[in-house]
């Protein structure tokens, strides 16, 4: 069910990459009043099934994003290795695809070895089951969320994180956490401290302390691009070229268009990612047309896939992620 109130638009655009400020701050924001904003809300969450998602920094983890696009051999099999990949500790993302590959996952690893292990792990129970497949290391991923919805507004701010971003220690309870804050449907710490067993003044203190380290560098409004009357793409760009001018040159295509909703810089078999959310699918042709021409002087290779449906969705699956020696 599409969303049609310009009141629940407004409210998404104001709480697009911060989800979780008050409803008095965002009444100021929109110069709504607050009463509207608190229904609004309400009828955002139990109707459209809005949640609050924690933007995590995994570079501050020591954790390396893989993304993992494959297609299978038959469908023999099929649902029972769908829901293998599903329930790996380590996948955060599973979803089914349109275009060179029919399926992708998030494999969150601390060595690269997990990553040959994740895959030997299906193979070793299914046999050869992938008929192609790349494996890609995301180094860094820069969230804009859904600017579309207020595109006259200029929104500076992003959540992003890199490979390279200064390690910060944590410990058992921190990664408890940092779980139950992804996975969890519940936007309150209250609730948290009691899913966990703990005070509250202490899951607040270590979910403040998170978030000064920029382990959580913020949190971000999440609802199907069903509602929003809009289909989910993603542009794959090789450019044969690491140089730091073609990435600014792509990320300023992102950056400027609002129906761009993250940015990727990878290593592998292409070097650039972007999401949109599109309204019709013949917005692609200006849009690949955009890319190529940013690097006139070179042969750029654009893949789109169309994002079906997810699977799993989550940015911080289980405590297994992140191992506490």
């Amino acid at each position: 069910m599409a969303i049609k109130d310009p009141l629940l638009h407004k409210l998404l655009a104001a709480i697009n990459l911060n989800a979780t400020q008050s409803a008095e701050a965002t009444a100021k924001q929109t110069r709504v009043r607050i009463h509207r904003i608190q229904y609004g809300r309400r009828v955002l969450t139990e109707r459209y099934g809005l949640i609050s998602i924690p933007f995590i920094n995994y570079g501050r983890l020591g954790v390396v994003s893989y993304l993992i696009l494959f297609s299978l051999r038959s469908d023999k099999h099929r649902s029972q290795i769908l829901k293998a990949i599903s329930r790996h500790p380590r996948v955060g993302w599973l979803g089914e695809l349109a275009g060179t590959f029919e399926l992708g996952c998030a494999l969150l690893v601390t060595e690269v070895a997990q990553v040959r292990d994740f895959l030997r792990s299906i193979c070793d129970t299914y046999g050869d089951v992938f008929s192609t497949q790349q494996i890609i290391p995301r180094v860094t991923f820069e969230w804009f969320g859904r600017r579309y919805l207020a595109p006259a507004v200029k929104q500076r701010e992003s959540l992003k994180y890199t490979a390279r971003d200064k390690e910060i220690s944590v410990d058992q309870l921190d990664i408890k956490i940092l779980t139950a804050l992804a996975n969890s449907r519940s936007e309150t710490i209250q609730s948290i401290a009691k899913e966990l067993g703990i005070p509250y003044p202490t899951a607040i203190r270590r979910v403040r302390q998170l978030e000064e380290n920029g382990v959580i560098e913020g949190y971000f409004a999440s609802i199907d691009t069903e509602h929003l009357n809009r289909e989910a793409y993603r542009t794959l760009i090789q450019t044969g070229t690491s140089s730091r001018e073609a990435a600014a040159k792509i990320r300023k295509i992102a950056e400027e268009d609002p129906r761009a909703t993250y940015f990727v810089e990878a290593i592998g078999p292409w070097e650039f990612e972007i999401g949109w959310e599109l309204e019709s699918a013949r917005e692609l042709s200006a849009i690949t047309s955009t890319i190529s021409g940013a690097l006139a002087n070179r042969t750029v290779q654009v893949q789109v896939l169309n994002e079906l449906s997810d699977l799993k969705w989550s940015f911080f699956p289980s405590e297994e992620v992140v191992s506490i020696r």
